[in-house]
């Protein structure tokens, strides 16, 4: 795979590109306001591919950044935050690009799989395919740069994208409501299927040619479906076509995406993935395992990490939620994910000479490291650690 990507890779500079992300929060802003919007637009106005490739600081980028009216020289720090800044967008509930919506689990708040997202089926216009296309452009970039990508989609999506079959499983993972429904007419066992529901008990239900989408809207199999009640004997057929329509829905987006992902990455990178796989290259995992935060750690202090503070950081680390965790890996990186393959990064710690319980601890993101006062006790440390990851996210001169 290395082999591939590297003869594939763009020889052209990386463009340069200017955002303005004001002072609006991701799900506020208006869509010609969006960073990904801009970087949209700068990236096609550019003719750049996204294939070509900068190493700076303490990783690889696609683009160099500037956020106008905020300081700050990019060295991967601003990148990575105007990627996260695009992931924050397009997983927005309130947010105006409108290509990803909560999957059905997430808006009724049941079941597993809560904080899936998944294709707008209804975002079928030229401009929105192009949007999806670059969508996956940036997966692609991810995989080049190793800047992961702040994404939780549904199995759906992923198996689209190496080509393997999804199931009802995958559905049932993301909407419990469909499950229930179609135990109306099958008893649902991932290892048996067997009919349970009498005639008079289907009948009864008064269930016509339609289907609720992913999206929560009922849709018509059948012309006049909605004034159209299924038959006992149609019981079968009409599952079946509930469950095709329910598996291909997000077919013309997920394509879209598809046919950007393999602009930037060529098809054949992907018979080497399974689904799962893809989804840890382009995206990481969530959960930040603190012993191996602490083995890509370089501490820069007297006595290494015997050093007082060093003892102290992890203590406090080891107390935070998976949430804080990732917060602090944004404070220092510009990331809220570690990549799989993460034996050549290195988060450096180090004294801030002078300073004690009245400081605040600083970070460089584009080297990837913290800079901490000599606190007096493990609670200020915690105090003062977990206002910086929560408040300080502005990049400045950085």
């Amino acid at each position: 795979m290395r082999l591939v990507i590297h003869q594939t890779k763009d020889p052209h500079l990386v463009p340069s590109i200017s955002l303005n992300r004001g002072i609006c929060t991701a799900d506020k802003r208006k869509r010609e306001l969006t960073v990904f919007w801009q970087v949209f637009n700068a990236v096609e106005s550019k003719k750049a591919t996204l294939r070509s490739v900068e190493k700076r600081g303490s990783g690889n980028q696609a683009w160099i950044t500037t956020f106008e009216g905020e300081g700050g020289s990019d060295h991967g720090g601003l990148f990575r935050e105007s990627v996260r800044e695009i992931c924050a967008e397009l997983q927005s509930i309130n947010g105006s690009l409108k290509l990803f919506v909560p999957c059905p689990n997430q808006r009724m708040c049941i079941g597993e799989n809560q904080d899936k997202w998944i294709p707008n089926i209804f975002a079928t216009s030229a401009l929105h395919l192009s949007m999806f296309r670059f969508v996956g452009s940036l997966m692609g970039m991810a995989i080049r740069t190793n800047s992961l990508l702040e994404l939780d989609l549904a199995s759906l999506v992923w198996k689209r994208l190496v080509g393997e079959l999804a199931n009802l499983s995958d559905i049932f993972r993301m909407d419990e409501a469909f499950r229930a429904h179609y135990q109306l007419g099958r008893d649902v066992d991932e290892q048996d299927l067997s009919s349970c529901a009498s005639e008079r008990d289907w009948i009864a239900k008064g269930i016509t040619w339609t289907y609720r989408s992913s999206m929560g809207r009922h849709l018509v199999l059948i012309p006049g479906g909605g004034d159209t009640d299924v038959q006992w004997q149609d019981k079968d057929k009409y599952l079946a076509e509930v469950v095709r329509h329910r598996l291909s829905e997000f077919e013309l987006q997920v394509n879209a995406v598809k046919e950007g992902l393999h602009s930037v990455v060529p098809p054949v990178v992907f018979s080497l993935f399974t689904w799962r796989e893809l989804e840890a290259k382009v995206c990481g995992t969530s959960e930040i395992n603190v012993e191996a935060l602490r083995k890509i750690t370089d501490h820069n202090l007297p006595e290494k990490e015997r050093n007082p503070v060093a003892v102290m950081f992890w203590k406090v680390v080891e107390k935070m939620t998976n949430s804080d965790r990732a917060d602090l890996l944004a404070f220092a990186w510009g990331r809220r994910r570690l990549p799989p393959n993460n034996s050549n990064l290195r988060l450096k710690i180090e004294l801030l000479s002078g300073r004690g319980d009245e400081s605040l601890p600083e970070a460089h993101t584009c080297f990837f490291a913290i800079d901490l006062p000599k606190y007096s006790s493990e609670e200020v440390m915690h105090s003062k650690l977990l206002y910086a990851i929560r408040n300080c996210s502005a990049i400045d001169n950085d």
